[in-house]
């Protein structure tokens, strides 16, 4: 049955109301979830925490050595022979001094040096630890870290103000140092103000054989 068309047909009575379709829109529309705080190490029980990465060793300055399992921390001095720089060998934590021959030195007479300084037992000449060649095929001796001065450096400072008390104790500990190498048939060919290390408890070490 068709409805006549001259009758004017009746608004539907079940559209909803301009408040009814937005409370529907409201309440039908999708609801996005709070934002989640992003977890943090320090949200994590400690047994589950990650361990912190040990701090990266600082790049080496340009012209200083690279020498696997040490750090180099600064150059303490030049001499005829090579460069001495102060290092820490990474694995130990412990601070060593590392000799680098300068170009075209005699990679021989440095590993002889190693060699003669590994065979001297005494607290007043400087241990040896290592030797290497880098990667550049210059030598490089891995030697006891002694913190302190040198005499030549201290009489650069005091000048003849050097005491006999003070020096007496030196000169023996150098005798006895030159001693314990000659018992091992080796001869100091540079001794040299230099060359006598003084630690903090005012001992000397014999260093830098040639």
């Amino acid at each position: 049955m068709h409805p006549d068309p001259a009758e004017p047909q009746k608004p539907r009575t079940d559209a909803p109301t301009p408040e009814a379709a937005e409370c529907a829109s409201t309440e039908l529309a999708p609801q996005s979830p709070p934002p989640r705080k992003p977890v943090t190490a320090t949200d994590l029980p400690t047994s589950e925490r990650p361990t912190p990465l040990p701090p990266a060793a600082s790049a080496p300055a340009a012209g200083w050595p690279s020498l696997p399992g040490y750090e180099i921390l600064r150059e303490l001095g030049r001499g005829g022979m090579g460069v001495v720089y102060e290092a820490r060998q990474t694995r130990l934590d412990r601070r060593v001094a590392i000799k680098v021959s300068l170009p075209g030195a005699d990679t021989e007479r440095f590993l002889r040096e190693a060699r003669l300084l590994a065979r001297i037992r005494s607290p007043y000449v400087v241990a040896v630890h290592d030797f290497a060649v880098l990667a550049n095929d210059r030598p490089a001796l891995v030697m006891e870290w002694v913190e302190g001065t040198n005499l030549a450096r201290l009489l650069r400072k005091e000048g003849l103000a050097l005491s006999e008390e003070r020096v007496l104790p030196w000169m023996r500990h150098t005798c006895e140092g030159m001693l314990a190498a000659a018992e091992q048939g080796i001869i100091h060919r540079d001794l040299k103000p230099s060359n006598l290390l003084i630690d903090g408890q005012s001992c000397v070490r014999v260093a830098d054989f040639g």
